[in-house]
C-alpha cells in the first residue's frame, strides 16, 4: 500500500510540473507617464505584448492594469513622478514583482526612458533610453533591441516539455539519442523551446517507436509510443528499406499498429490535445 501511495504522488508531482514553472514565473507590470506627449500612443502596449511573446513572463500591460486597479492607476503613476519606491508601491497593488516604467518627454525630439523597478526593495534594476524624431516610427527590432538591454539575458531563454509515455514498462527512452530513462518516467523532459527534438523508445522484442517532435515555447508534447510484439521468425520491419517514422501531432496505423503523438499547445491548463489521424 505505501508503494502504491508512493507511486500515486510522484505521477501528481510528475503532471503538475509544467503548472508549478507556470505559476513561479515572474510577473511585470509595464506602465506609462506622458509628460505632454502624444506620439507613440500604442507604445507601451505594444512593448508588454513584444515582452510576453519573446520572453513567456507574466506581463501585464497599461490597459490589463487599468482594468484591474481602475483608471486611477494613470493618476498614481503621474504622481510617482518617477520615484522608485512610489512605482514599487503601484506594482504591489497590481501583484506583480517587477514594473517597467515608460516615461516619455519632448524637447522637440520625443525622449523615451525605460526603467525597470523591483517591486519588494523598490530599487532599480535597469533603464534604456532612446531618442527619435516626433512623427518617426519605432521598428520592432529597435524594439526588442531595447527589450534585451532592459531586460537579463536568462529571461530570453525558454523552454517546454516532452512526456512520454509507452504501453511497455521498461522501454529505454532516447530524446537525440541520449538515453533519458526506462518507462514510466517520472516526469515530463524540459527541453529549450521553441526546438526540434527526435524521440526514440526501445524495448527488445519489440517493435522501436520513433519521432520528431516540435516543441512550442511554455508548451507540453505528450508522445503515446506504442511498442507492438516482434512475430517471430520474422524480420522486424524497422531493419527494411521502409522504416517508418511517426511524424509528431498525427496517429499513423501501419500493418494494423497505432502509433501516437498528441501535442498540447499553450500556457493555460484548459488546452485540449490535438491529435491528427491519417
Amino acid at each position: 500500500m505505501k508503494r502504491l501511495l508512493t507511486i500515486a504522488v510522484l505521477l501528481v508531482v510528475a503532471g503538475a510540473l509544467p503548472r508549478v514553472a507556470e505559476a513561479r514565473k515572474r510577473s511585470i507590470a509595464v506602465l506609462e507617464f506622458r509628460q505632454g506627449v502624444s506620439a507613440l500612443p500604442w507604445f507601451a502596449d505594444r512593448m508588454a505584448k513584444r515582452l510576453r511573446h519573446l520572453t513567456g513572463l507574466r506581463v501585464l500591460g497599461p490597459t490589463a492594469a487599468r482594468q484591474k486597479i481602475g483608471d486611477r492607476v494613470d493618476i498614481l503613476v503621474a504622481g510617482c513622478q518617477g520615484k522608485t519606491r512610489c512605482v514599487g508601491a503601484i506594482g504591489r497593488k497590481l501583484g506583480v514583482s517587477e514594473v517597467i516604467l515608460v516615461g516619455m518627454s519632448s524637447l522637440g525630439d520625443v525622449i523615451i526612458q525605460i526603467t525597470r523597478v523591483s517591486v519588494r526593495s523598490r530599487r532599480v534594476l535597469g533603464s534604456v533610453g532612446h531618442t527619435m524624431p516626433p512623427l518617426s516610427k519605432l521598428s520592432m527590432k529597435k524594439l526588442d533591441s531595447l527589450l534585451h538591454r532592459l531586460m537579463p539575458r536568462r529571461d530570453f531563454i525558454r523552454y517546454g516539455f516532452i512526456r512520454v509515455r509507452s504501453n511497455r514498462r521498461g522501454a529505454q527512452v532516447f530524446l537525440n539519442e541520449k538515453q533519458h530513462g526506462l518507462t514510466p518516467l517520472r516526469g515530463p523532459i524540459k527541453v529549450r523551446a521553441p526546438s526540434i527534438h527526435r524521440v526514440k523508445v526501445s524495448k527488445r522484442g519489440f517493435v522501436d517507436f520513433s519521432a520528431d517532435l516540435t516543441v512550442p515555447p511554455d508548451g507540453t508534447v505528450t508522445v503515446n509510443a506504442k511498442l507492438p510484439l516482434i512475430p517471430k521468425g520474422i524480420t522486424p520491419f524497422y531493419k527494411k528499406w521502409w522504416f517508418w517514422t511517426v511524424i509528431a501531432s498525427s496517429v499513423v496505423t501501419v500493418a494494423g499498429v497505432t502509433a501516437g503523438v498528441a501535442l498540447t499547445v499553450g500556457k493555460r491548463p484548459e488546452s485540449v490535445p490535438a491529435i491528427i489521424r491519417w
